[in-house]
């Protein structure tokens, strides 16, 4: 290991280098990492859970399609076929919007839950800089 005298005796460059500006830029460098983790985290999980509820939404749609055709082919006439699909067609609308807004909501949950660590961290470097400046 490296050793460099100080003012105050011998110790290692390491431990100069870390008690001097340096560690405290590298001290403040991790804790930006840190925050940046945590909110990547959040978000991939929160992705995950989206993109999970996006994918059985769509296979439940396509079962409920699936179940809509059979209903109108079964029909013996034009006008019982056309209120079979006109049925279909609303609840698939009314389903589409439903699910639509909940992973609205959830989306928004998520950015809100990411961009706190973050926000965490900013409100930390800003109290520093307010506690130096004065």
């Amino acid at each position: 290991m490296v050793n460099q005298r100080t003012k105050n005796g011998d110790t290692s460059f390491t431990q100069a280098w870390a008690e001097g500006p340096f560690g405290a830029w590298a001290e403040i460098g991790r804790d930006n990492m840190d925050a940046f983790l945590k909110a990547s985290s959040i978000a991939a999980k929160s992705y995950g859970k989206i993109s999970q509820k996006w994918l059985n939404f769509t296979q439940h749609s396509v079962e409920q399609g699936a179940e809509a055709a059979k209903a109108v082919m079964d029909c013996r006439t034009v006008q019982d076929a056309a209120e079979a699909q006109a049925d279909f067609s609303r609840e698939a609308f009314d389903r589409y919007v439903a699910e639509t807004n909940e992973i609205s909501e959830l989306a928004a949950k998520a950015a809100g839950e990411a961009i706190a660590p973050l926000q965490k961290r900013l409100d930390d470097v800003v109290g520093q800089c307010m506690k130096s400046a004065s």
